[in-house]
């Protein structure tokens, strides 16, 4: 490619004055401007050429002489075609016609030479067979580049032809027209011919394996990198069609290399990675995107579209909270909202009254509000989330997770990417017996303990048997709450007590993160850090991702993010919605409110639904959250509470064995007041 279509460029000045000098130094070829206006930048699919072709004889076929010759050849990026008619004895028409249409993902250089003949007979008067022929190359209405046969004596001689143009993503056409006329229809001893021998050749400007580095000038044509070469020559055509000049590598630089403002944040949902780009414009090419991400994020649930605006447009160190491009548009075809992924589109999340395509809007934004989405243009720029995953765990081949497989990955996709972080193997070579083990242990955790409920601050709090940190966030998110927060040194006693003193669990993980950004912890609800308890030398891994983990003396140690442990979940006084410390018939309004819909925020069995279960849920939650079982007398035995009975029932174990007295009550409350926490 770079022989044919590449050379050094000379001197530059200004901007203007110095690419119209490479233009002319390079031969750029201007009859390909005239397509350029109506070219699509957003076609993605590259096509093998479709080549229809004819052949036909007229009236008196029979006759003698009379002969048509068709030949082609396709291959991706290659066309040889040929033919030749002779017209006989008799023989009033004949004709040979090839159509070809091809389809270029990204820009190209196509190469289009051959030679076309005709001949006529005039017998010194008017013609008595005509020959012709004709090959235009176009895209739409607009013709790329015409040749035909002589339309004037000699007839017969040949034309030879040699084109070459760089042509933008788009549907192109070629078509050959080869045909011979006989004005006489009384048998002549002449003939009439027309031929042509045509070669097509394409080669791929953007990503081919001799293009130069794009943050690079070179004087080659496109750059290296596929996503980043398209979109700035979608912007800037003189980098694919003339050289890629220093301004190209400037663009490059500026358009392909987008400020990611955090790390991989690992969705609890599927277990992929996203990142957020602070600012930049909507496209699947966009290299920072294409080149190490697989594109922007596709959501699937209510559930995952809330998890996307508190972890990654809302609670980013450093960063103001701000709206965000998602992988969804109807670029395509208006009104056919798709995903960049391909995934199918069956979770919408819409502001009210949209989408609307005002003035032209084919692309979509999340809210960092309320998490609604809106169409906008895509010649504005937003923050994006961008999306990767392993492409072996969910696949079509994938097998049983929970069972030994003869494929790398399995179908959970959760599962698969959780257990692939702590056994590489599962992903990189084969998902064997080793790999179903570890998903029957990890992949799927269960409450081990809870509900029971801190007197002082409502919440309730669960114990969930050892698993990921995502998968741990995502079953504390099924229960209406996130990993436990400690906003207070009394808050972490009080879980200390009920988790490593009542129950022995250590080493538990609690919602403290730094993946966002290497080094700067946040809580998974979205809560300043106030209170932290690492131990000297703690935390230790530096920009690598990890979480806090909680030892049997309380003090924290930072462990990587996918690291295998069991974990203490909060949630909020259940089903007080408006958080005024009481479940009451405003929280009752908001649920009939939401009847019928997926709204998260009443849906306390999780199921998809607001119905019947949540309200008796509600029903039976109803009244103060504050105080307890383990601050007032009642015949039952113990407390609700791990921690307290354990404290409490080891000063009297009638206390939960017999009924909750009012001795139990004094222990309560002046014996073991971090376990009980009675106000």
């Amino acid at each position: 490619m770079s022989s044919l279509f590449s050379g050094a460029a000379s001197a530059r000045w200004s901007r203007d004055l110095s690419r119209l000098a490479v233009a002319l130094l390079h031969g750029a070829v201007a009859h390909t401007s005239s397509a350029q206006s109506v070219v699509s930048s957003e076609r993605l699919l590259r096509k093998e050429a479709e080549v229809q072709s004819t052949t036909s004889l007229g009236p008196w076929s029979a006759a003698i002489g009379t002969s048509v010759y068709q030949t082609s050849t396709v291959l991706p990026g290659h066309l040889d075609a040929e033919s030749s008619i002779t017209l006989g004895w008799g023989t009033q028409t004949a004709e040979s016609n090839l159509h070809v249409v091809f389809d270029l993902s990204g820009y190209s250089a196509v190469a289009l030479s051959g030679s076309l003949t005709a001949y006529q007979t005039t017998w010194g008067g008017p013609p008595l067979h005509h020959g012709t022929c004709h090959l235009t190359l176009s895209q739409g209405d607009a013709d790329i580049f015409f040749v035909q046969s002589p339309q004037a004596a000699p007839y017969d001689a040949p034309v030879a032809f040699d084109f070459t143009a760089i042509l933008a993503p788009g549907q192109y056409e070629l078509d050959i027209h080869a045909w011979v006329y006989s004005y006489q229809s009384i048998m002549i001893l002449e003939t009439g011919t027309a031929q042509f021998d045509v070669t097509l050749d394409i080669a791929e400007v953007c990503g081919g394996s001799a293009a130069g580095e794009c943050l690079s000038p070179h004087d080659g044509l496109g750059c290296s990198d596929a996503g980043c070469c398209g979109f700035v020559c979608d912007h800037d055509p003189f980098c694919c069609e003339t050289v890629w000049d220093s301004i190209c590598a400037s663009e490059a630089e500026a358009w392909c290399t987008p400020a990611f403002v955090t790390g991989p944040i690992i969705n609890p949902w599927n277990g992929h990675r996203h990142r957020l780009i602070d600012s930049t414009y909507w496209a699947d090419a966009l290299p920072g995107v294409a080149g190490t991400e697989h594109g922007f994020i596709t959501i699937r649930s209510e559930l995952e579209n809330v998890w996307v605006r508190d972890a990654l447009l809302n609670n980013i160190p450093g960063w103001t909270p701000a709206p965000a491009f998602i992988g969804l548009s109807d670029v395509e075809q208006e009104g056919e909202f798709v995903w960049s992924s391909g995934e199918p589109f069956t979770f919408a999340d819409w502001y009210p009254g949209e989408p609307n395509d005002l003035d032209g809007e084919d692309v979509v934004e999340m809210s960092h509000l309320h998490g609604r989405w809106n169409d906008i243009s895509s010649s504005v720029t937003r923050a994006a989330v961008t999306d990767s995953w392993r492409t072996m765990c969910g696949g079509p081949l994938a097998g049983d997770c929970y069972k030994e497989g003869s494929t790398k990955g399995c179908a959970d996709e959760a599962c698969c990417n959780a257990i692939c972080d702590i056994d590489a193997f599962c992903c990189d070579a084969i998902w064997d017996e080793t790999c179903a083990s570890e998903a029957s242990g990890y992949c799927e955790p269960s409450v081990m303990a809870g509900p029971f409920r801190n007197p002082s601050t409502g919440h309730r709090y669960y114990i969930l048997s050892p698993t990921s940190w995502s998968l741990a966030e995502r079953t504390a998110r099924e229960l209406g709450g996130h990993l436990v927060t400690f906003n207070s040194l009394a808050e972490a006693t009080w879980v200390a007590w009920a988790v490593h003193v009542a129950l022995g669990v250590n080493n538990y993980a609690i919602g403290l993160d730094d993946q966002a950004v290497g080094g700067t912890f946040r809580w998974a609800d979205g809560a300043p850090v106030t209170y932290t308890a690492w131990r000297s030398g703690q935390p230790a891994l530096g920009a690598a991702p990890g979480r806090a983990a909680v030892g049997a003396d309380q003090l924290w140690s930072e462990v990587p993010i996918g690291a295998i442990g069991p974990a203490v979940v909060e949630t909020a006084c259940l089903c007080d919605t408006t958080l005024d410390g009481t479940v009451n018939g405003a929280d009752l309004a908001g649920l009939l409110g939401a009847w019928g819909s997926h709204d998260p925020n009443f849906d306390f069995t999780a199921d998809g639904v607001v119905d019947g279960a949540d309200l008796s849920i509600m029903l039976g939650a109803w009244g103060s959250c504050f105080g307890g079982p383990a601050c007032v007398v009642h015949a039952s035995a113990g407390s609700q509470q791990p921690g307290c009975d354990s404290c409490v029932c080891g000063l009297d174990p009638s206390c939960c064995e017999i009924s909750w007295d009012s001795m139990c009550v004094y222990l309560a409350k002046y014996q073991c007041p971090f376990a009980c926490q009675c106000p």
